[in-house]
């Protein structure tokens, strides 16, 4: 298994699992920002952990790789609409990921490890101006492991 596989497994198991879809998510390009209508979701590598979990020759390791799922709810000027799509986000994400834990058979099992929604919604200092528009942040960091 790689980042890029969990990433990929993440993506897919998203598309399959949740309302996002491929014109929304990307592993490699803010470029979705740009075209959305609505949401659109970055995953990031974040990092990685290496820890024996048995001794002797040759060991078994427990590998856990994380993401930063950095999801976007696009400001249209109506705040009713922004919170309500920031709720939905956070619902799609745990509900996907639960549905399938393995993201696409790309790990043993997987978890959102946090999720934060910035202090300031709106105009505050985490959003993002791309596409002519003001993007509200919801931050997640999913944890894969490997052993």
């Amino acid at each position: 298994m790689s980042i890029q596989g969990v990433r990929d497994g993440l993506i897919a198991t998203l598309v399959a699992a949740s309302a996002f879809d491929t014109g929304q998510i990307s592993g490699c390009d803010y470029g979705v920002l740009e075209i959305s209508d609505s949401c659109a979701i970055l995953v990031m590598p974040l990092g990685i952990s290496s820890e024996p979990i048995t001794f002797g020759a040759p060991r078994q390791r427990l590998i856990t790789w994380e993401l930063d799922v950095q999801a976007y709810v696009k400001d249209m000027g109506d705040p009713v609409t922004v919170l309500g799509n920031l709720w939905v986000i956070a619902d799609e994400m745990r509900a996907a990921i639960d549905s399938d834990d393995t993201l696409n058979g790309s790990c043993k099992k997987s978890m959102i490890r946090s999720a934060t929604q910035p202090k300031g919604t709106g105009r505050g200092p985490d959003a993002v101006d791309a596409g002519g528009a003001t993007w509200i942040p919801w931050y997640f960091t999913v944890a894969a492991d490997e052993f």
